[in-house]
């Protein structure tokens, strides 16, 4: 049986494509890769004070004044 990846990982603003995630700088926990834990605590073992959290969309839209 293959497990999927769930991505909320590259959702986070603390994960970068090349280093990866600061609380996790050798290996994320495979309950976070696969969803089975959303990382909104910290985690013991994990490095720092991190937790997810989810990046902002950006809009190219300009605000409405009123």
């Amino acid at each position: 049986m293959s497990k999927n990846l769930d991505a909320i990982c590259f959702s986070c603003v603390h994960f970068d494509a090349i280093l990866g995630c600061p609380a996790f700088p050798d290996d994320i926990p495979e309950e976070i890769l696969l969803g089975e834990n959303d990382h909104s605590q910290i985690i013991k073992g994990q490095v720092g004070k991190f937790i997810f959290e989810p990046i902002k969309e950006q809009t190219n839209e300009l605000p409405i004044e009123r």
